[in-house]
């Protein structure tokens, strides 16, 4: 379960304002390459994104794999939300079924996003798991005090 979801909500957020911004430069900077090339494009931008928003939020709240699938779909929940309140109306003028169809691969973008974070809930895991606990160690009494003779 997602443990904070204000925090959740304002990486959700990070993450839609930065795949909007770059999904319209694909959009208007790449208009002459074909409907391929543009997807690789935005998985260049949305993987390492939902890397960035993911691990932000497991630093503070780490969690497992059901943790990161969660936020993966809430970060997905976000973004349709979003889209359909704003992007939708912008961009498509009102037509949903031409967002549906043109994003550059909707559900896919959709289940890198969820992959992503999943991915990024068990790196942190791990990475948590390495980092060595400072334990300050009193010396024993006794030990280290040596006489000279």
């Amino acid at each position: 379960m997602i443990k904070n979801w204000r925090t959740a909500a304002i990486w959700g957020l990070v993450l839609w304002v930065a795949l909007v911004v770059g999904i319209s430069l694909i959009e208007l900077g790449l208009a002459q390459l074909e409907e391929c090339s543009r997807q690789v494009f935005w998985l260049l931008i949305a993987i390492p994104i939902t890397i960035f928003a993911a691990s932000r939020y497991f630093k503070k709240y780490p969690g497992e794999l059901k943790e990161g699938l969660m936020l993966g779909a809430w970060f997905v929940g976000m973004a349709i939300i979003l889209d359909m309140i704003i992007r939708v109306p912008l961009f498509y003028k009102f037509n949903y079924g031409a967002y549906w169809t043109s994003t550059v691969g909707v559900f896919g973008g959709f289940a890198v996003i969820i992959i992503c974070s999943a991915i990024t809930a068990l790196a942190m895991q791990l990475i948590s798991k390495k980092e060595p606990k400072k334990v300050e160690e009193e010396p024993e009494e006794g030990k280290g005090e040596e006489t000279k003779k």
